[in-house]
């Protein structure tokens, strides 16, 4: 009796884990969808572009060891 109540409890110890997940609910039929309109234009903020201290890809400073921002010159 007692190995029959150990294998009902680790069946149901081992089945637990395995519920299905639920699904997400469709949308409403009459609902449209979201969409930007054609006609409608997009604005971007204006940037510029800065090469006079462009060094290529050459490090000039590090945080390491100390974690202080230090030129590698010194």
């Amino acid at each position: 009796m007692r190995s029959f109540v150990t294998l009902v409890v680790v069946a149901l110890l081992t089945a637990l884990p395995l519920t299905a997940q639920v699904a997400p609910a469709a949308p409403a039929q009459n609902t449209p969808p979201r969409t930007a309109a054609v006609d409608e234009a997009i604005v971007l903020s204006p940037f510029a572009i800065n090469a006079t201290t462009d060094t290529g890809y050459a490090a000039t400073s590090t945080l390491g060891g100390t974690r202080l921002k230090s030129e590698l010159r010194d």
